[in-house]
């Protein structure tokens, strides 16, 4: 009813008043990544139910550097846990730090709550860490490794842990993503888990940051320069963060790779 009152205020030629105060999106819609219908069917539909045991449980991390004051925390360290196949989301953490021990009982202690299902108990845990970040990557291998060591963890960075991140996996991810959600291959658990106190607001949060997503024209700074295309849903805001949008395409991005690439033939059961 609220949306049908602000539709009528601001009427079919002032879009961007009405996407922001009707629908919480931050960016023009001709610049998102991703269907805001399907995006809305995704977090409103029944809730996914496991019925067998699946083989791997994927967890997906994507961490952040941190910062002593929490009013300039421009990222949380966001951790996503799902099975295939698609993306079926077990679990999410957006967890705002100033130091490691901010993440780190919190983190092993999803991944246990996570591994508690009973139709999970028995897969393999499959670790994938966005190793952009200095040797964070590292870090977190090492504190996963105490508690579950037969975890895998698949990396493409050569001699340093994680997997990279840049303008052209962006761009592949974001097709990915938008690819699956508009199928409905992407659902979330009946047995959500997180070890935040207030999950509804943390599924609203990302969903606001799946609508926020948006793929960004940056022009040639000369004719003999190409135009970049920047993907971000950071807003002028501190509050407008985009990592729990990030650290799902990187969910679906990756997992899939380690079912169809060779270079991770070897961890297959």
């Amino acid at each position: 009813e609220r949306r049908d009152f602000v539709k009528a205020i601001y009427g079919n030629t002032r879009d961007d008043q009405l996407a922001r105060e009707a629908h919480g999106i931050l960016k023009t819609p001709k610049n998102t990544c991703f269907d805001s219908d399907a995006i809305f069917k995704l977090f409103s539909k029944e809730r996914m139910t496991l019925t067998k045991s699946v083989e791997y449980l994927f967890v997906t991390i994507d961490p952040c550097g941190g910062s002593m004051s929490p009013e300039q925390n421009l990222s949380d360290f966001a951790v996503c846990a799902h099975v295939a196949p698609g993306l079926r989301i077990i679990g999410l953490e957006a967890i705002p730090i100033q130091v490691p021990d901010d993440y780190e009982t919190r983190l092993i202690q999803f991944i246990i709550d996570c591994m508690k299902h009973p139709m999970i108990r028995q897969a393999q845990l499959v670790v994938i860490v966005e190793g952009n970040l200095a040797l964070e990557a590292s870090h977190i291998r090492r504190i996963i490794h105490k508690q579950f060591p037969s975890a895998l963890f698949i990396g493409d960075m050569g001699n340093k842990d994680g997997v990279k991140t840049d303008e052209k996996s962006k761009h592949q991810m974001a097709l990915i993503f938008d690819t699956h959600l508009r199928s409905g291959a992407i659902s979330i658990s009946d047995d959500f888990v997180t070890t935040d106190p207030e999950p509804t607001k943390l599924l609203e949060k990302a969903k606001t940051q799946l609508l926020n997503y948006s793929r960004l024209t940056v022009p040639a700074k000369s004719p003999f320069n190409p135009t970049r295309f920047k993907y971000s849903g950071k807003g002028k805001n501190l509050k407008d963060k985009d990592d729990l949008s990030i650290v799902l395409q990187l969910a679906l991005y990756w997992s899939q790779r380690f079912f169809t690439s060779t270079e991770f033939l070897q961890y297959h059961r």
